[in-house]
């Protein structure tokens, strides 16, 4: 009886040992988006906030700049923590088109919002890192619907 007293407090131990450190990384986590937040106000742009952050961060802003050279995306600093914003040009005003555009990338889980001024179509991602996943399946939709499109 007195082994199985045990047992049960020891399990109990674990699971209540590995709750709290789960709702610990957690409570960290949003505190480290906070202070990322902070810095990225005080550095003024993503790369120097990135590049200060940590070397983890560094890397991540090095192959960033090397994707945004290569594509000419436009992801201002205020959205690199919380939503990225992607832009691209849209040549002509093509309503049939663009609207097939629009319908297509609405189906694409993530996308948040989209925006539409002209010659332009602006989407909006939850998280900068979602981005990574969602990128295939965007490039994708521009390809097929608007290869005409300005990366």
């Amino acid at each position: 009886m007195k082994n199985i007293f045990l047992k049960f407090i020891f399990i109990e131990f674990v699971l209540f040992s590995e709750r709290f450190f789960r709702s610990f990384k957690n409570f960290w986590k949003e505190k480290e988006i906070v202070f990322g937040k902070w810095l990225c106000k005080r550095y003024g742009n993503w790369e120097d906030f990135a590049k200060s952050y940590s070397p983890k961060m560094k890397c991540e802003v090095e192959q960033w700049s090397q994707i945004l050279s290569r594509w000419d995306f436009h992801i201002p600093y205020r959205m690199a923590v919380s939503n990225s914003r992607i832009t691209f040009s849209y040549p002509e005003a093509q309503p049939k088109k663009q609207n097939a555009l629009i319908n297509a990338l609405w189906k694409i889980d993530g996308i948040e919002y989209i925006e539409i001024s002209a010659y332009k179509i602006h989407l909006t991602i939850g998280t900068l890192f979602q981005f990574e996943d969602l990128k295939p399946k965007i490039f994708w939709v521009i390809e097929k619907y608007a290869p005409e499109a300005n990366f």
